[in-house]
């Protein structure tokens, strides 16, 4: 169908030109893989013009996508109803879904089939980082179907064996969380010489997304110059290790053994709304106070639902929205390929900061149909 709609194109401006028909067809992407470029934040509002245009001008046949998700994660249902809602028949596309869950060698297995099936595009959420990627798009790029990797990234030696990929800056969001609690901790009478105890707390998997976020929140400590900011590990020691690999926060029981030990501790920051939620349970089994009105602040990551009614109920200070609404970015990809325009490799899309002052909004917005 691919090679038809392009065909006809090319056919119909060489009989405007020249009066010659019977041509053929060479399938490009243009893309500014070797810049390795970064979408600003600024840069959205671009994406948000290019998506208000019609995908299938003057076309008749639908543009063919398939849509790979795995993996177990919070609002995992906002990331398939957001590609659901933008790649819709109306809008002059064919969608075909397939949730691996935590398989992935089903999620290889999906893949391959949207290959045999001669999808237009494919969007990949990948699981994880297994080697077989490389093979996988390999397949795809000999395919000549364009892949658009959103969520988890992978690594491969040859970039050029995706079109793009869209996700989340974990640094930036770490980055944030520590904005949000030296600002915080001024307005509670905090000055630069009293010590602050900051507990960073992962879950059981290393994952990306943690890594990056604690790595963002040290490095504004660093560049605040907070050096009154403790921050726990497991060895209770400050994350001044050469180690590159060092794993960064404490567990979830630590952080139990911490408030029954009764430290002092002024802010727990828990890598996602998982672990948030866990920790609270601990708390509550404390009688230490917490939250809006209490001596310990809460942040989180993930902005799910039950961690924004949270920050409503003033149990969490301030959630960091880790926004996997990719829809419209990957539109605005699709749109860019079949008009020639160039593709920014990598695409961090918009997130926001929500406390009590502007949680509601957001709750309503996620609860309108």
């Amino acid at each position: 169908m691919k090679r038809r709609i392009l065909s006809m194109i090319f056919a119909v401006t060489v009989i405007t030109i020249t009066a010659i028909t019977g041509c053929s067809k060479e399938k490009e992407i243009d893309s500014k893989n070797d810049n390795n470029d970064l979408v600003s934040k600024e840069d959205n509002q671009q994406i948000e013009e290019n998506n208000e245009k019609t995908p299938s001008e003057n076309e008749n046949d639908s543009i063919t996508i398939g849509f790979s998700i795995a993996g177990s994660f919070d609002n995992k249902k906002m990331m398939i109803d957001s590609i659901s809602d933008t790649f819709t028949e109306e809008g002059g596309y064919t969608l075909f879904t397939e949730d691996s869950g935590e398989n992935e060698e089903q999620q290889f297995t999906t893949i391959r089939e949207f290959m045999k099936k001669d999808m237009d595009y494919m969007i990949i959420a990948p699981l994880g980082e297994s080697k077989e990627w490389e093979t996988v798009l390999e397949e795809a790029k000999q395919a000549e179907i364009p892949v658009i990797l959103v969520g988890n990234k992978i690594e491969v030696e040859d970039n050029q064996l995706y079109t793009a990929w869209i996700g989340s800056d974990y640094f930036q969001e770490g980055y944030d969380a520590g904005d949000w609690l030296e600002e915080y901790l001024k307005q509670k009478g905090h000055n630069n010489e009293e010590e602050v105890q900051i507990v960073m707390v992962r879950d059981s998997i290393d994952s990306m997304a943690i890594k990056g976020r604690f790595e963002g929140f040290l490095e504004q400590k660093q560049i605040a110059k907070q050096d009154h900011w403790n921050i726990f590990d497991d060895q209770k020691e400050l994350q001044e290790q050469e180690k590159e690999d060092a794993v960064l926060g404490i567990s979830i029981e630590k952080v139990q053994e911490l408030l029954e030990q009764e430290e002092k501790i002024d802010a727990i920051i828990c890598g996602n709304d998982q672990i948030a939620f866990e920790v609270l349970q601990f708390l509550d089994k404390t009688e230490k106070t917490y939250g809006a009105d209490g001596e310990i602040a809460v942040i989180s990551f993930g902005a799910s639902k039950e961690g924004l009614e949270f920050v409503r109920d003033g149990k969490i200070n301030v959630e960091i929205e880790q926004n996997i609404s990719y829809g419209s970015y990957v539109e605005d990809v699709v749109k860019r390929l079949r008009t020639g325009d160039e593709i920014d490799k990598i695409q961090y899309v918009m997130e926001d900061i929500f406390t009590k002052e502007n949680v509601e909004e957001k709750l309503t917005s996620m609860e309108t149909p």
